[in-house]
């Protein structure tokens, strides 16, 4: 679309003395001012009938267009924002197996490797490191709920834990929500969901961790590994 800029300066004329060749309007200086309005109206939107519809609109990089009437201004906001809780969906499954070792401290699960569904690339695969729940930039903040659940071996009467953690772009946990159980059997499944309010900086994310008190622990290779997150304000 293209705007109006006037060609001649009419008001000008007027100052000109009497006589004076440039003081007279000619008829092709009139042409050329409605030459330009006519094609600047031309380039205006009347309406969004005659508009392609966008069948895959990008919700990183479509926006819309909003008034602020309080300022008076007119803005733009990107898709996500709009679309709420259903544009931030994620869920992969656990395909390779991890062994944790026998130290009472947090290990990060890097064994999910499997993307289901990740409708606004919130999942991170990248630098060898799986499972990473990392949007992309501020426009996904907000509340949400992560589940978790971990097929797990481990000798009979040891402690286990299952932990949805927020970390800070160091690598430095900030937040941990945890589910504990004493093994029952050597085979157990671990369950357990967090939510977060998250206001992303620069490579900040979530992840999972497990913790054992006394022996390694073995995530087996198992569909049954899974981590889910969905945005929920």
């Amino acid at each position: 679309m293209s705007n109006y800029t006037p060609t001649t300066d009419f008001s000008a004329k007027d100052a000109l003395t009497s006589g004076d060749p440039n003081k007279v309007i000619a008829g092709a200086d009139v042409d050329t001012e409605f030459t330009a309005i006519q094609t600047a109206i031309a380039s205006k939107l009347d309406g969004i009938n005659t508009l392609t519809e966008d069948t895959a609109p990008s919700l990183t990089g479509d926006y819309l267009a909003t008034y602020d009437s309080s300022g008076s201004t007119h803005k733009k906001v990107i898709l996500p924002r709009l679309l709420g809780p259903s544009a931030t969906l994620a869920y992969a499954l656990g395909t390779t197996s991890q062994v944790v070792s026998s130290v009472a401290g947090w290990t990060e699960i890097t064994c999910i490797r499997t993307e289901v569904v990740d409708t606004a690339g919130i999942f991170s695969t990248g630098g060898g490191t799986y499972g990473r729940i990392a949007p992309p930039s501020a426009v996904y903040d907000g509340y949400y709920l992560v589940l978790a659940r971990l097929s797990v071996t481990i000798s009979f009467g040891n402690v286990i834990r299952l932990a949805v953690t927020r970390f800070n772009s160091a690598g430095v946990a900030q937040t941990r929500k945890y589910i504990e159980t004493n093994a029952a059997s050597p085979a157990n499944q671990l369950l357990a969901f967090g939510i977060h309010n998250l206001t992303f900086a620069s490579g900040d994310y979530i992840a999972l961790e497990t913790w054992g008190n006394t022996v390694s622990i073995t995530v087996d290779n198992s569909t049954q590994n899974e981590i889910v997150a969905f945005k929920i304000s």
